[in-house]
C-alpha cells in the first residue's frame, strides 16, 4: 500500500526555529516486504487462500441450510440497526472539529499577523527574532488559547461521543466505530493545532510580508499569506492516511486503481470473516452471559 513516509532534517527545534519534517513518496515497509520477500508473499497468499476456502465452505452451508443464513442475517441487521444515529454522531463530531478547531487556529494566526503589522520596530532582523521567540502574545493569551483548544477537544469530541454512546445505548459495531473515529479526530485535530497555531514565516520572505504594512486592508493581506491555516487543506488532512499535518504531501502521478481495488477486495473479505466470527462466536456468549 502506498504510504506517506517522512524524514527529519535534524528533527528538533533550535533557538525558536523549526526544522520541518520532510515527506517523500515511497512504499510502506509492509508493502516493500511483500513485494520483495517471496516467503512473506507466499504466507500472505496462503492465508488469503484459506480464508477464501473457508468463506466458500460457509456459503455452501448457507445454501444447504438457509435457516442459518437468516439467523446470521438477522443478527447482522440488528447490530447495524442504529446506523442513522451513528452517522448523526459522526457528523456532529466532524462539524465540531471543522467549525471550532479551524477557526481557533485561524484566529490565532491572525493575532500573530496583526502583531507584526502593528509593531513599530524598524529593524527587521530584531523584529523577526522577536517573532521567532513568540513575543506576539503574552502568557495570558497562551493560557486562553490552550484552554479553548482543550475544551473543544474534551467536550466537542471526547465527552459528546462517550455520552452519546451511553445515552443511545448503541450496539457493539456502532460503539466501536465511534470510539475509533473519536480517537482519530482527537489525533488529527491535535496535529493540526500544534503544526498551524503558529504562523510560520521564513526569514527569506519576511521582508516581503512586512511590505504589507503599506496596504490599508490587513484582512486582505492576511488571507493572501500562503502559511495561514487553509480550510481546504484541513479537510484534505482529515481524510488523508497520515497523522502529521502538512500543507502538501507527495502523491503519485496517476491513481493505481488495480492496487486500490485489490485492497478494497481484501478489506471486504476480512470484514466478512470478522463479522461471521463475531456473530457466531461472541454474540451467543454475550447473550448467554447477559441472561444469566
Amino acid at each position: 500500500m502506498e504510504n506517506i513516509q517522512m524524514e527529519n532534517n535534524n528533527g528538533m527545534k533550535c533557538k525558536g526555529k523549526k526544522f520541518p519534517i520532510q515527506f517523500k513518496q515511497r512504499e510502506s515497509l509492509l508493502t516493500h516486504l511483500f513485494d520483495n520477500d517471496s516467503n512473506l508473499r507466499m504466507i500472505h497468499d496462503l492465508i488469503f487462500l484459506i480464508i477464501i476456502v473457508f468463506l466458500l465452505y460457509k456459503i455452501e452451508n448457507f445454501i444447504k441450510e438457509p435457516a442459518k443464513f437468516w439467523q446470521y442475517y438477522d443478527v447482522l441487521i440488528w447490530n447495524l440497526g442504529d446506523f442513522l444515529q451513528v452517522l448523526q454522531i459522526w457528523l456532529i463530531m466532524n462539524i465540531s472539529v471543522l467549525c471550532l478547531h479551524y477557526p481557533l487556529v485561524l484566529f490565532n494566526n491572525f493575532i500573530q499577523y496583526r502583531w507584526l503589522m502593528k509593531n513599530d520596530e524598524k529593524n527587521l532582523d530584531i523584529l523577526y527574532e522577536m517573532y521567532e521567540n513568540g513575543q506576539y502574545y503574552g502568557r495570558l493569551w497562551k493560557i486562553i488559547l490552550y484552554t479553548l483548544y482543550s475544551a473543544i477537544s474534551i467536550f466537542g469530541i471526547l465527552f459528546y461521543c462517550t455520552y452519546s454512546i451511553l445515552v443511545y445505548d448503541l450496539k457493539l459495531t456502532g460503539s466501536f466505530s465511534l470510539l475509533l473515529e473519536m480517537t482519530r479526530l482527537l489525533m488529527k485535530s491535535h496535529s493540526f493545532f500544534m503544526e498551524k497555531k503558529d504562523l510560520y514565516i521564513e526569514k527569506e520572505s519576511f521582508e516581503t510580508v512586512m511590505m504589507n504594512k503599506k496596504s490599508g486592508n490587513i484582512f486582505r493581506s492576511f488571507w493572501s499569506l500562503p502559511s495561514s491555516a487553509s480550510f481546504q487543506k484541513f479537510i484534505y488532512f482529515l481524510f488523508a492516511p497520515t497523522l502529521l499535518y502538512r500543507d502538501s504531501y507527495p502523491r503519485t502521478k496517476t491513481i493505481r486503481w488495480k492496487r486500490v481495488l485489490n485492497f478494497v477486495a481484501q478489506f471486504f473479505i476480512f470484514f466478512s470473516l470478522g463479522s461471521y466470527i463475531l456473530v457466531q462466536q461472541f454474540v451467543p456468549e454475550l447473550k448467554k452471559s447477559c441472561t444469566e
